[in-house]
Parts: structure tokens; sequence; C-alpha cells
């Protein structure tokens, strides 16, 4: 069987997981990567921004000569698959859609609502398949004249999201990676306030951190903490935020799965998609920021219920689908190649 791949390919990129367990569940397959990131980091941060943001500016057409340059002399495959394909020309995606037989597009991301591509909207009805962890954009996506949408959850790898620490040997409180929002700051804010010890790293938080920095409850890691760094700073505390997004209307994000999946006690809001997930025995639910303050001030002064929420979430790892391997399992069982 003959693979080629084309996305993101960076260590600790979730893209990178779902290569990985491509190889693990197509075995025997020739597989051929091209790698846009070899392109992206060759354009000053100005292009790099102005792509990533408005999908603009001269970094755009570097990312499709490579790809072009890449595909010289490639023939047919067995499956194409298009991981994040927000730069890529549509005519390089017509182009393959003649040498597959299966052409699949995945994203993590909000197609619609925020990572908006005038290069993806015209590439979507060329794709046998498009894959989306948003249920919200399913309907989206058939406007656009998608010829199949497959709807999976987020997912964590088994290999990299995992405790690394024993429940004793845990140093923080409370830990949340990912970018500042108002409402996530006001979080923050209401925890430090009361007495929570919190760790916090991601983008633009630099400011928030600024006005509170003499709450000595407050510690800031910086604007991002990535790949296996990122698994062992969730894994070191008890309780983990798994804020959502307010930007978009995301009911789970990846934080959903990677949190228990590091030994460590999810705190996430109550929602259709979340309580489907989990259990209330198995992570803790909240439903306005009084509501989540009252819980973990509650958790913190008995650590040995944290524990038996941590203990039933592994145990709905272990029997559930939400690692990388089975979801792309699920998706390659869908799309009948195997």
């Amino acid at each position: 069987m003959k693979v080629l791949f084309i996305g993101p390919y960076s260590n600790g990129s979730t893209s990178l997981m779902r290569v990985n367990c491509i190889i693990a569940k197509l075995k025997l397959i020739q597989i051929k990567i091209i790698d846009i990131e070899v392109p992206f980091f060759q354009y000053s941060r100005v292009s790099r921004s102005l792509a990533s943001r408005y999908k603009i500016g001269p970094l755009m057409g570097g990312i499709n000569r490579y790809i072009i340059q890449q595909l010289q002399g490639d023939f047919e495959y067995d499956l194409v698959w298009v991981d994040k394909g927000v730069f890529i020309d549509p005519e390089i995606i017509q182009r393959l859609r003649k040498v597959s037989k299966l052409l699949l597009h995945y994203t993590p991301d909000p197609a619609f609502t925020f990572h908006r591509s005038r290069f993806f909207f015209k590439a979507v009805s060329f794709y046998d398949f498009c894959i989306t962890t948003k249920s919200f954009e399913i309907e989206d996506y058939r406007k656009a004249g998608a010829k199949q949408v497959i709807y999976c959850t987020q997912g964590y790898d088994k290999m990299l999201h995992k405790s690394y620490y024993t429940f004793v040997e845990k140093d923080k409180d409370v830990t949340f990676v990912g970018h500042y929002e108002k409402y996530r700051g006001a979080i923050i804010k209401k925890l430090i306030e009361n007495g929570v010890d919190v760790h916090v790293a991601g983008f633009k938080w630099k400011h928030f951190y600024k006005k509170n920095k003499n709450n000595k409850n407050l510690h800031f890691h910086g604007d991002g903490i990535y790949g296996e760094g990122y698994a062992k700073f969730i894994s070191s505390s008890f309780i983990s935020l798994g804020l959502l997004s307010k930007w978009i209307p995301e009911l789970h994000t990846t934080r959903t799965m990677e949190i228990p999946a590091c030994g460590t006690l999810l705190v996430t809001e109550l929602n259709s998609e979340t309580i489907e997930l989990y259990e209330k025995e198995e992570v803790v639910f909240y439903e306005d920021i009084d509501e989540l303050t009252l819980k973990i001030i509650s958790l913190l002064k008995e650590k040995s219920v944290i524990e038996e929420y941590i203990s039933k979430a592994s145990k709905r790892l272990t029997n559930g689908k939400y690692d990388y391997e089975s979801i792309v399992l699920e998706i390659l069982n869908k799309t009948g190649l195997i």
C-alpha cells in the first residue's frame, strides 16, 4: 500500500502523532511524507504570521512550490492524507485527486469559524472524506461541497501523554496551558485571589501576569510548553483546567483527553460533549466560575478524592477510544480502506 502524507511533521505536533498511527495501522506500507514546516520556517516571522493568520503572503507560494517539487516523479497512491491543508493551492489538491484512490483531509482545528482559508474552501469538494473534530462545523462542510464528513473526537498520544509522576511526587496544585482569553483570565484571577496556587503557560498571558505578579499564587511559565515538556507539566499537577475557547463554540478540546491521560484530574465545563466523554466520577464538571472555584478549593483540601477521580478516568482511557491509534483506526475503517 502506497501512502502520501502532507502536513506539519514537527516533534510534539499532533499531526506527527497521527502519521505514526497511520504507519502502525497500515502495516507494510510505503509512505512518503511532505512536511510543510520545512518551507514554513525558511521564511521571516512576518511572513509566517501573515500566512498563519490571514493565509496570504509569500510563504503561501513557497509552501506550494515545495509541495510540487516533492511530488515530482510520483504516480498513484492508495491513500493521500492531507493534514491541516489550509495553505495548499486547490490546483494541487485537484492534481492529487487524479492520482489517489482515496483522498482525505483531516484537521483538529475549526476550518470555518476561525482558521478560514480560501484555498481550503475551493478544495473541499475534491476530497473523498473530510474529517473534523468540530461538531458545530459539520453542516458548514456539507454546504461547502464536502462529499462525506466524518466527525471524531480529539485525542491523545499514548506514548507521550502519560503519567510521569506518582501522586505523591506532584508539586503543583493547578495548571493551565493555552492562550489567554478574557474569560480564562477571569477564572485564573478568581482562583489566585482565593488562595489557589496556579501555574499558567501560553500566548498572551504576559499582560495578565504583569497586572497580577504581586500575587504569589500566580506562576507564569512562558508563551508555550510543548511535546514531552507539556505532558510533564500537566502530569506534575493535581488538577489541570480544560478550559474551552470562547472565540469559537467548541465543546471539547485536546486538553479534554490529554489531561486525564497524563494522570491529572481534569476540571472542565459541563456541556453536551464533555458529559458524553466522561462520567461525573471521572472528571470534575462546572457550570460557572463560582462553582469551579469552590470545587477546586474543596478538592485541594481532600487530595485523596483527587486520586480517586484520576484512577477512574485512567480506567476510562484504558477501555476507551480516545487515543490517536484508535481514532485513526476508526477513520480508516469508515473510509473503507481497511
